[in-house]
């Protein structure tokens, strides 16, 4: 009876120690689950996500990295995908552009950020090798910067220099007087010297016409005959035949136009008078072109060579004279670069090449006259 007593006192003992024992063991389990939360274990990360949660995060800041890569200015130079570079971009890409642009003189901070001062070098540095200046670095703006030397591009700058000082130059030389087109036929079919007078009177003005000029104002003589030997006048001093005849009217020089103009003029009251400038270079001609004063010139038909296949006597001294066939007449008013423009009587308005007409003008004799 007694074994009994004892052993059910024991298991008494037993079962209480148990429940003093349980919740010492409960929260060891507890504290354990708390830890894993914390540090994580096989099944756990620090975040409390399942392995196949934290294998996705950690693709996605793989994709992201990768992305950033791609467009991060810390890549390789030798790449070109970084450009364009612009106004506001950033990095080492820009750094190295600047380290360029410095190389040719600008004076720029290399800072890696594409402010306005480097945006200003950039097109500056364009447009000196010939680029459109946009400020824009593209693969040719960044392909120059790398190749040119310093030196090549002083020579782009003077080169540019002097290509803007002959477009100035050329611009300053440019010159238009509008003068009117007054065209000889069909009243005055060997009329050009009178003609052209009549185009520069109107253009000061006076509103006369190419016949009353012809007609009352141009002294002219016709030519006589002696059997098969024909007399004319000398054409310094009157137009040979009449301008209104064909064939009957030949040319004049200068002096006779200059006193049929000066003759209107007197009668007009007026204090322009025509001047003979035959002997005048073609640097005295352009100046009076920039004066606004556009000068009658004598030429040729086609601005070839005089063709001399005809003659006659003075009727005055019997001296033989050699007579040239394809003279002609125009106006000189304008010139831009090397082409001067011209008023033809027989065509309009007319450009030629400024040396091959000076030519001309210089084998004719040199003749010419203005108003002024």
């Amino acid at each position: 009876m007694k074994k009994w007593v004892t052993l059910i006192v024991i298991v008494i003992i037993v079962i209480a120690a148990a429940q003093l024992l349980l919740p010492e063991i409960d929260s060891a389990t507890t504290f354990q689950s708390d830890e894993d939360t914390i540090l994580g274990n096989d099944s756990t990360i620090i975040t409390g996500h399942t392995e196949s949660q934290a294998t996705s995060a950690a693709k996605a800041f793989s994709k992201d990295d990768a992305l950033y890569r791609s467009i991060s200015p810390e890549q390789d130079m030798e790449n070109e995908s970084f450009l364009p570079i612009k106004l506001r971009d950033s990095g080492i890409n820009v750094k190295e552009i600047q380290i360029l642009l410095q190389k040719f003189g600008y004076d720029i901070l290399a800072d890696g950020n594409f402010n306005p001062q480097t945006k200003k070098a950039v097109k500056s540095f364009q447009s000196h090798v010939q680029l459109e200046p946009n400020g824009i670095v593209d693969e040719t703006t960044y392909n120059k910067l790398q190749s040119l030397e310093p030196s090549n591009l002083a020579a782009a700058e003077e080169k540019n220099r002097l290509e803007e000082k002959k477009k100035k130059e050329a611009k300053a030389q440019e010159v238009y007087i509008p003068v009117p087109t007054i065209m000889q036929k069909p009243e005055l079919p060997n009329g050009c010297e009178i003609t052209t007078l009549t185009s520069v009177l109107n253009y000061y003005g006076y509103q006369v016409s190419k016949t009353n000029m012809a007609d009352n104002y141009l002294p002219k003589k016709p030519f006589t005959y002696e059997g098969e030997k024909r007399f004319g006048p000398n054409p310094y001093e009157y137009y040979v035949g009449d301008p209104r005849e064909q064939p009957g009217g030949w040319y004049s020089y200068a002096p006779p136009i200059v006193t049929a103009a000066n003759t209107y003029l007197s009668e007009q009251g007026s204090n322009k008078k025509a001047y003979n400038i035959t002997g005048s270079s073609k640097e005295a001609i352009i100046d009076y072109l920039h004066k606004g004063i556009p000068v009658v010139m004598w030429v040729t038909l086609d601005l070839s060579a005089p063709k001399i296949n005809s003659h006659w006597y003075f009727q005055d001294s019997g001296e033989y004279y050699a007579a040239t066939t394809n003279l002609h007449v125009v106006v000189l008013y304008g010139k831009i670069g090397d082409q001067v423009h011209v008023m033809d009587p027989l065509q309009g308005q007319v450009t030629y090449n400024a040396d091959v007409f000076f030519n001309s003008y210089f084998e004719m004799g040199k003749h010419a006259l203005i108003v002024h």
